[in-house]
């Protein structure tokens, strides 16, 4: 940030050195938001998240998250009132940083719905193939020949694959899974008249997604 001495100093410079001088601090900033993005969760979502706001509960989450991916915690649960990005953290910037950081890293992704988790999987590709993202990560590069919405694969080895609760996940193992909304707004409100609901959705998460983590993974 340039103060209003140091401005009013730059402003008596010729034109053309003007330029080069902001082009310099523009580059400066610009390497010092990419430094932070590859050193923590929380400088990535300032990275690539244009309208992201800062927030008690983005850096706890962020902490939190960080944790996870340098292996001293193994299982995070994010709970939290509606509209206030926990699905845009987990289900997009999460797998994509993942991916950024381990491009042979092998992601599951579930929601309530094979749709909402495809159309997770959707943004997500887009994202890492983003000029934006490919500056801070171009060692990311999808397969030609695997670049489905749900299920997509890099050059380096790494997939993407969404799965609905209750799906199968035979011949899949991750190093990643991400959760988010395995349960509907009808079943939490049915869930005070019948605590068994949600049974089905624990018994596929412990005989589904639990068994497909690699060793030492999250």
């Amino acid at each position: 940030m340039i103060d209003e001495v140091l401005l009013a100093q730059i402003k008596l410079l010729p034109a053309h050195r003007q330029r080069e001088l902001f082009d310099l601090v523009s580059l400066y900033e610009i390497s010092r938001s990419m430094e932070s993005a590859m050193s923590s969760f929380h400088g990535y979502l300032e990275y690539i998240w244009p309208q992201f706001i800062a927030s008690q509960f983005s850096r706890e989450v962020s902490e939190a998250i960080d944790d996870v991916l340098s292996g001293n915690n193994k299982r995070l649960i994010i709970n939290c009132p509606p509209r206030i990005g926990k699905s845009q953290i987990a289900s997009l910037f999460l797998p994509s940083y993942y991916m950024g950081k381990n491009p042979s890293g092998n992601i599951i992704q579930a929601t309530h719905t094979l749709q909402f988790s495809t159309e997770w999987g959707a943004k997500v590709r887009e994202l890492v193939t983003s000029d934006l993202y490919q500056r801070l990560f171009p060692g990311v590069e999808l397969r030609q020949d695997k670049k489905a919405a749900g299920s997509w694969a890099t050059t380096a080895g790494g997939s993407y694959y969404a799965v609905g609760v209750g799906g199968r996940m035979v011949g899949r193992n991750a190093d990643l899974i991400v959760i988010d909304d395995p349960v509907t707004e009808q079943q939490g409100r049915l869930a005070a008249f019948n605590p068994r609901i949600f049974e089905p959705t624990y018994q596929w998460y412990l005989a589904g997604p639990l068994q497909r983590l690699m060793p030492h993974t999250a």
